[in-house]
């Protein structure tokens, strides 16, 4: 196959994309998130129009609360800083380029776009188990004079499908130095997120996170957690009839909820993922969320109690009390009733019969 040319007739008004949000951040990123931190990026090349999340929302036909999603998305990417006054408006956005190099500010003013060069933040000690260490040359070189280390980097490449980059290194040395994880454990993880479609070392690094966060911290316990997981995924997607895609973080936050927080058994998850179905005929993570919450805050355990549940909520529909008929003021029932003996009606049918 022939390289094929690339090229434009247009002018220079170009937006400048970094080349690593374009490797390491933009796959696994939801699309309406990615137009967002475009845009951003675009406002910061040409300083035109008046940031405010309204505006957003209107050019892109989302709503505020998409757009604040996206901004939080990209936070937590670290990607961008989002800062708010005491009052808790947001007053300003730090866009951070990708490895830290520098940063520039947005302003949501109202008076226009304002942007400023800061100095890249200063190279902090490894006292955090929460922020991935940037390794030096040198230091990387040592760490895989190891030889479980250098296995483990050859593992790795064979699982991502390319050979890794520094991010993906301090990332993967980060597992192992701070976290504390052995590298038969990186390589389950490793296999994991990618067997389950995400091959980003930015989405592994989440799950290694939380995984640190619960406590997980062998081997075992990571494939125990791992497929309780997958198990609840494959349910809530068979209940669903999801198929020919991956769920989405948020899809997946909310069977975390339900299992983590909520401490429900896959039974009663696949049974509020079927009444979801029955009741508004697709499928519906935030319906099928209401329901759970509504059990949850009744103490719900086991299906048992579900059905006990619908039975009182049946019978006190069926429960009606009777309605206190009053009297009709009608005229043409205000008067005494007569009674009549036989001897009436014998007198009555003779005059009849004469007639």
């Amino acid at each position: 196959m022939t390289d094929i040319l690339i090229h434009t007739t247009g002018g220079h008004q170009v937006t400048c994309v970094p080349n690593a949000f374009i490797d390491e951040y933009m796959q696994d990123a939801n699309g309406e998130f990615v137009k967002i931190y475009l845009y951003l990026l675009r406002m910061l090349s040409h300083g035109e129009g008046n940031f405010c999340v309204s505006a957003m929302a209107d050019k892109f036909n989302y709503t505020e609360s998409d757009v604040r999603r996206g901004l939080s998305y990209w936070e937590k990417m670290h990607l961008l800083h989002l800062e708010h006054d005491a009052t808790g408006n947001l007053t300003g956005i730090c866009l951070l380029e990708p490895q830290g190099c520098s940063q520039v500010m947005v302003s949501p003013s109202s008076v226009g776009i304002a942007t400023e060069t800061a100095p890249a933040p200063a190279k902090k000690p490894q006292t955090s188990n929460t922020t991935v260490s940037q390794y030096t040359p040198e230091e990387i070189t040592a760490f895989c004079e190891q030889n479980s280390v250098r296995e483990l980097v050859m593992v790795s490449e064979r699982y991502i499908g390319h050979p890794l980059t520094m991010t993906d290194m301090n990332t993967i040395l980060f597992w192992y130095d701070n976290l504390h994880f052995s590298t038969e454990m990186i390589e389950f993880l490793v296999e994991y997120c990618v067997e389950k479609g995400h091959g980003s070392i930015h989405y592994m690094n989440k799950v290694a996170m939380n995984w640190a966060e619960d406590g997980i911290s062998t081997l075992d316990e990571a494939k125990n957690t791992a497929n309780i997981h997958s198990q609840s995924y494959y349910a809530v997607m068979k209940a669903f009839g999801i198929s020919g895609r991956n769920l989405v973080s948020k899809e997946i936050a909310f069977i975390d909820k339900w299992t983590n927080q909520y401490g429900f058994s896959l039974d009663i998850i696949t049974e509020a993922c079927g009444r979801t179905i029955r009741n508004i005929g697709k499928a519906s993570f935030d319906y099928a969320d209401t329901i759970l919450t509504s059990w949850h805050k009744k103490g719900i355990l086991h299906l048992e109690d579900i059905s006990s549940l619908d039975k009182a909520h049946a019978n006190g529909k069926t429960m009606v009390q009777p309605k206190t008929v009053k009297p009709t003021n009608n005229r043409f029932h205000n008067f005494e009733q007569r009674n009549y003996d036989d001897d009436f009606y014998e007198n009555l049918e003779q005059q009849l019969l004469r007639k």
